[in-house]
């Protein structure tokens, strides 16, 4: 995977949520870690599966990238709070978010 000429996000924060992945696969929130983690941004990799959250940081850390794992459900409020918290002690204000679902139903689930 490459990173496009110019894009350059050296320094900044992001959380990636859903940033583990089943097996030795990559999935979409690996992937967006690992890229987020090559164009300069320090990683939280946040999962409910604390094992597949340090794969990912590892993977990111063998090619030079600053990442840390991050276990919680994006589905409850009080962990979400736990994440921003945890974010803003160790690095500071994140700019760059994503979510990712592990399923469509779950996009529609209200707390």
């Amino acid at each position: 995977m490459d990173i496009p000429f110019g894009f350059n996000l050296d320094n900044r924060v992001a959380i990636v949520t859903g940033g583990g992945a089943a097996g030795q696969g990559i999935g979409n929130g690996r992937a967006a870690a690992i890229l987020l983690a090559k164009a300069g941004c320090r990683v939280l990799v946040v999962d409910r599966d604390a094992d597949r959250a340090r794969v990912t940081t590892h993977m990111i850390e063998q090619s030079g990238g600053t990442a840390e794992a991050f276990e919680a459900d994006v589905t409850s409020e009080e962990e979400c709070g736990d994440i921003v918290d945890h974010v803003l002690e160790r690095f500071g204000p994140a700019r760059h978010t994503g979510q990712q679902r592990r399923d469509r139903e779950s996009r529609f689930r209200r707390g």
